[in-house]
């Protein structure tokens, strides 16, 4: 996990300036994972403690976050980089 971030943290922001976001969309995109995190990683855990189902939402959140990552190769624009970026963030915080 801490790999990823690793290799992730030191160039998303140079990703994003090629992309052609400002210094502000580039905070709030950086921003973000910590914020889906506070209420998806909750919600995900009530969910398979509930269901007694812990295996599966482990797999089905790195799926997640694997599909999600990879389409943000093809997001274009600020918004629509913001929102794949929280949807693969939301499933990466589980």
């Amino acid at each position: 996990m801490f790999l990823t971030l690793g290799v992730q943290l030191p160039f998303l922001p140079l990703w994003l300036t090629a992309k052609g976001l400002d210094a502000g969309a580039i905070g709030i995109v950086l921003a973000i994972p910590a914020l889906i995190r506070i209420i998806a990683i909750p919600v995900a855990t009530r969910m398979a403690d509930r269901r007694d189902a812990v295996r599966g939402v482990i797999i089905l959140a790195a799926a997640g976050a694997a599909i999600g990552f990879a389409a943000l190769a093809f997001a274009q624009g600020a918004v629509a980089i913001m929102l794949v970026y929280a949807l693969a963030s939301a499933a990466y915080g589980r």
